[in-house]
């Protein structure tokens, strides 16, 4: 109950605003209506008479005609009339002179019965006038206006002493018979990009005749693979004789964009005998058309563009690329031969290269496995020390991968003579056996000028490079040695990873031939101190 009640009281109320609202919007809208004007006598076969005043007369000749004012208002209406000159717009359209400005032509040729009237709500009123053609007058169209204003629409003066209002106008356009010109050219076809991302296309054209020409403007955009936009054609507009005036057209934005080239016509009545509005159907065109101009496509096409491009372009780019980059490690590159042991880590160590890279090179796929004798391309002329010392007659023993090379057995390599000193190229070789074997280390092997590092680098501990780096006795407790992990050989140490091995066994010899040779010095083995008891120690103790 109480909810209807809410609601048909809710409801009463907002009648009651609805109606107050119409009558207040009613009485805005009838005082918001301003005072009109038109031709009192249009004639039947022009539709042109109905808007402006169309008068013929030959010079020193007088024609009469009149204006009709309405008062569409509820409130009694002042009208000032008036007759001025016509001027041509900045952009070359009909315009009236103030009617404070001086009189020269049809505004003083002018004179109207009444220049005020007094208007009821809703009543009208016609105002005779008398047009006189001066003797001189000139051949062609001369044109004037008949103005009216409301007095009550007159605004008051400004600071600056301007005196702001409304009024309206009728145009008058007087033709003097003679000799009559018609002639419209269109001068040239702009274009522009709106920020919305349309575009405006203008033509302007010139009247080079001495009368009005009522035009109708038609633009159309074509690219340049044939595709067309509608036809625009809803400009109709007067160009004044003598005048200049373009017709701005909107186009939207194709979302393709592209090169566009606009179309323009120009059609009016080019029959001199004709006037205003007469014989509208004997019209001639004035045709041009602009250059190609860019319309830029819409964010999402442009962005296919791209992709498309990328695909089209990239991929050749791509190959292209790839193909310099097999034919420049082809020529850069050179053949390498896996030997036992190699691996891709340690081939690419050797050659100072990532092994990755060299995988993808040689097309090698996980796991990465080597096969002896297999041809690889490294980079030429970038080789580490271990490849540099290397002979190409040096074997490997198959029987593990910790074993040594054996020096002799298929290489014919000079052996220095084992002496304290370096040793020199030049003496005679002597055979190689086990009394007479000196171990070398392979920082010393035999090298060639450009080979020769510049300063000599070892893989040994610090501990041995203080002696003599071109020959070492390994150290011994009998007529040979034993490397661990192998046959008892001789030999070479190419493999970086026994000298770990060889640091410990030459480490216990070392120390075994101190003790031999000084036997009342005994090295204590090192033991670790304990730690003095302290009070809380003990306490834990006696607990």
């Amino acid at each position: 109950m109480k909810r209807w009640m809410f609601g048909a009281a809710a409801g009463f109320v907002l009648g009651i605003l609805g109606m107050a609202a119409g009558g207040i919007l009613g009485i805005v809208y009838a005082q918001s209506l301003s005072i009109g004007g038109n031709p009192a006598y249009p004639r039947p076969d022009n539709p042109r008479s109905a808007n402006i005043f169309i008068i013929e007369l030959k010079p020193g000749a007088q024609g009469k005609d009149g204006i009709r004012i309405s008062n569409p208002t509820t409130i009694t209406r002042t009208v000032n009339l008036g007759a001025v000159d016509s001027i041509a717009a900045v952009d070359g359209s009909f315009s009236c002179k103030q009617n404070k400005e001086a009189t020269k032509e049809v505004g003083k040729w002018i004179k109207l019965d009444k220049n005020q009237i007094t208007l009821a709500p809703g009543k009208e009123e016609v105002v005779d006038f008398t047009v006189t053609v001066p003797t001189g007058a000139s051949p062609g169209e001369h044109g004037g206006c008949i103005t009216f204003q409301d007095t009550k629409s007159y605004a008051k003066t400004s600071g600056a002493g301007i005196q702001l209002g409304f009024r309206g106008a009728v145009r008058l356009a007087v033709t003097v018979p003679g000799e009559i010109k018609k002639e419209l050219t269109i001068v040239r076809i702009t274009t522009s990009r709106n920020p919305d991302g349309s575009y405006m296309v203008s033509p302007v054209a010139k009247n080079s005749g001495n009368v009005s020409l009522d035009v109708q403007a038609r633009a159309q955009l074509r690219s340049i693979f044939g595709q067309k936009t509608r036809i625009l054609d809803d400009a109709k507009y007067p160009i004044m004789p003598g005048a200049t005036m373009g017709w701005p057209y909107r186009f939207e934005r194709p979302f393709w964009g592209g090169f566009y080239k606009a179309y323009t016509s120009l059609s009016y009545n080019a029959d001199p005998s004709s006037g205003i509005g007469e014989n509208v159907s004997n019209t001639q065109k004035a045709r041009k058309e602009s250059g190609y101009f860019l319309m830029v496509p819409a964010p999402l096409a442009i962005g296919i563009y791209a992709a498309v491009l990328l695909l089209v372009f990239g991929g050749p780019i791509y190959w292209l690329l790839r193909k310099r980059k097999k034919k420049s490690i082809k020529k850069k590159w050179q053949k390498y031969t896996v030997r036992q042991h190699d691996t891709i880590m340690s081939i690419a160590r050797m050659h100072t290269i990532k092994w990755k890279k060299l995988a993808k090179i040689n097309k090698l796929k996980p796991p990465y496995e080597l096969e002896i004798n297999q041809t690889l391309l490294v980079p030429a002329g970038v080789t580490t020390f271990q490849e540099q010392t290397a002979t190409p007659a040096m074997t490997k023993s198959s029987t593990s991968a910790n074993q040594a090379v054996t020096l002799g057995e298929k290489q014919s390599r000079k052996t220095p003579s084992p002496q304290p000193t370096r040793v020199n190229n030049t003496q005679a070789e002597q055979p190689i056996s086990r009394s007479n074997l000196s171990w070398e280390l392979p920082r010393s092997a035999p090298q060639t000028a450009h080979q020769q590092p510049a300063q000599q680098a070892t893989q040994f501990p610090e501990f041995y490079q203080s002696h003599q780096p071109t020959t070492y006795e390994v150290p011994s407790r009998g007529d040979s040695w034993t490397v661990p992990g192998s046959e008892q050989t001789h030999g070479i140490i190419d493999d970086p990873d026994l000298v770990s091995q060889l640091r410990s066994v030459w480490g216990e010899t070392e120390q075994n031939d101190v003790l031999e040779s000084s036997p009342a010095k005994k090295i204590k083995p090192k033991t670790s101190k304990k730690a003095k008891p302290t009070k809380k120690s003990r306490a834990k103790k006696d607990l």
